[in-house]
């Protein structure tokens, strides 16, 4: 039995809140308990693969932030955030002015932090976020480039824009064809700067390598699968892929794509032994691409496996284990590569020629996170809890549960929008993730480098911060009050053990004896402890309800997905 093969719902395989919870902690950015209840719904087959479609089957615009008719904050979402007046106002650049149209870094991480609070496909956001990582853009060098070239305008709002609009092609299209996206993202302004390819052959058809290089090793097949040669050659064949008004300063189509045929190499080219034909008109750049998603894998070397797996291409086996270490287990093996690797980079590499949910096409994203998430291996129990929640899965996920936990539904979701002090913007600076400014181009260091000790410190803080309420954000006296019987609610302030076991459903949403061993008992400890220094009901009932969130949250587990 295959580890790719689909989940069958029975005895010993539920379709229940334990797993739902899991799906949608790795599939967005964690469920609130009315998500879980609407994806497990009868707990049958289909509802289980009705709640994996649900996630995969993301329009390319999300009706509650691009639909102009769409429920978001401020009276409308985010195309209609000229109901916020501060947004609007261009001089503007304190508390949440700029979320819309963002003019610099910070405004930049705040508008896609926006989205991943907001957003109705979750997936779409968690999944242009895992490609941001992938084809690396970053702000630092950007800005730098373009105030170099670009002086009449201002090189932070420039810079922005740019990476707005190579997210938005991310997020919109990055699911579908994997061809397309390298095509789309190779003549993208912000790839075209980035990585230098708007220099390539500029002027006297010399040939710039960084992007050849990058498009190899780190966009699709990774390391040792090509040659030096290679590069030259693949580089020559890009020579031409340019700006068509970068050089000239305040000109109008600055960052307009272009190929320019005078800057171009011309004459075939050989690249894995394989002739590419010139083409004077741009062309050569789809050949070298369908020769880069064709190349047997030589690292890790495949050619000794069994078939189907012994003519494996080098980029389906390393997207699949980008995906895998993305998706399902930080620690997927790729060199030798683990099963999971070997199956759904075959799956990958195929096609049915139909319509979604099977595969359209070879590299069809979308149906390869399908295959993922209605995989036998992605609901083995050893899967669960194996990945560390990147800075963004961290504060949103805590946001969220925070106030779900008090009762709080989605549609009165709150959260800090400045780029300061207590916000989102801030914390995930502090924990190492600055959004659309990775370290190199290579992207964040995924796994347990998320959690060094100042990285920890940073969220333990946060979390402070989120269970405390903060003038117009977070759990308010009256939320957890109305969490009482008294009041309406469904907890008896004098029962401990229930008021514990209500927040473990909420914020762990799985057995805790089984991940974190003994938490029970120190949670009621704590629980006595607040008791006996506490003597009036209602402010030992909100201390006990923001201390039982702040330690779960806190757990070791917690810092996992």
């Amino acid at each position: 039995m295959a580890l790719m093969d689909e989940y069958i719902v029975g005895e010993g395989t539920p379709w229940s809140a334990i797993e739902a919870a899991h799906l949608l902690r790795r599939a967005g950015f964690g469920g609130v308990p009315t998500e879980i209840e609407t994806a497990v719904g009868d707990s049958g087959q289909q509802a289980f693969l009705d709640a994996v479609d649900a996630l995969v089957d993301f329009l390319p615009q999300d009706p509650n932030l691009d639909s102009a008719s769409g429920p978001g904050p401020w009276g409308g979402p985010i195309a209609g955030l000229p109901d916020d007046p501060v947004d609007e106002d261009s001089t503007n650049d304190t508390n949440e002015g700029q979320t819309k149209t963002p003019r610099n870094d910070r405004r930049l991480e705040a508008h896609l932090f926006y989205r991943i609070f907001y957003t109705s496909q979750p997936l779409q956001e968690q999944f242009s976020l895992f490609l941001q990582d992938h084809f690396v853009s970053d702000f630092t060098k950007l800005a730098q480039i373009i105030g170099q070239y670009q002086r009449s305008i201002d090189r932070r709002t420039a810079t922005a824009e740019q990476l707005l609009t190579q997210n938005k092609l991310l997020r919109e299209t990055g699911a579908d064809r994997f061809s397309d996206t390298l095509q789309a993202i190779s003549r993208s302004a912000a790839m075209l700067i980035y990585l230098d390819n708007w220099l390539n052959g500029s002027g006297d058809g010399r040939a710039q390598e960084n992007f050849a290089r990058e498009v190899m090793e780190l966009f699709s097949m990774g390391v040792d699968n090509y040659s030096e040669e290679d590069v030259r050659e693949i580089a020559k064949s890009l020579t031409g892929e340019t700006l068509d008004g970068f050089r000239d300063d305040g000109s109008n189509d600055a960052f307009d794509y272009r190929f320019r045929d005078g800057n171009h190499v011309g004459g075939d080219k050989t690249v894995f032994g394989q002739v590419v034909t010139e083409d004077m008109t741009g062309g050569e750049l789809v050949q070298i691409i369908d020769l880069i998603l064709a190349k047997t894998s030589v690292q890790p070397d495949v050619s000794g496996l069994a078939a189907p797996y012994n003519d494996l291409p080098a980029a389906a086996v390393h997207m699949s284990w980008k995906l895998l270490r993305w998706f399902l287990n930080q620690n997927v093996s790729l060199d030798p590569p683990d099963q999971a690797v070997l199956e759904l980079a075959d799956y990958m590499r195929g096609t049915d020629d139909a319509e979604y949910p099977q595969r359209r096409y070879p590299y069809d994203m979308r149906a390869c996170l399908r295959k993922l998430f209605t995989s036998q291996c992605f609901y083995d129990v050893d899967n669960f809890f194996s990945i560390t929640k990147t800075p963004a899965d961290f504060c949103a996920s805590a946001l969220r549960l925070s106030q779900a936990a008090v009762g709080l539904p989605p549609e009165d979701f709150d959260y800090n929008r400045s780029i300061y002090g207590d916000s989102p913007v801030s914390a995930m600076r502090g924990m190492g993730m600055q959004l659309f400014n990775p370290p190199d181009v290579a992207g964040w260091r995924q796994g347990r480098p998320w959690i060094n000790a100042e990285y920890l410190l940073t969220r333990y803080y946060f979390l402070e911060r989120v269970t405390r309420r903060h003038e117009d954000w977070g759990p308010s006296d009256q939320d957890i009050d109305d969490l009482q019987i008294l009041n309406g609610g469904s907890l008896d302030p004098n029962d401990f053990e229930s008021i514990m076991n209500y927040f473990i459903t909420v914020i762990i949403q799985d057995d805790i004896e089984v991940w974190a061993p003994g938490s029970t008992t120190q949670l009621m400890n704590y629980m006595d402890e607040v008791a006996a220094d506490e003597s009036n009901v209602n402010r030992r009932f909100r201390r006990q309800v923001r201390g039982l969130m702040y330690l779960l949250m806190s757990l070791p587990m917690w810092q996992m997905k």
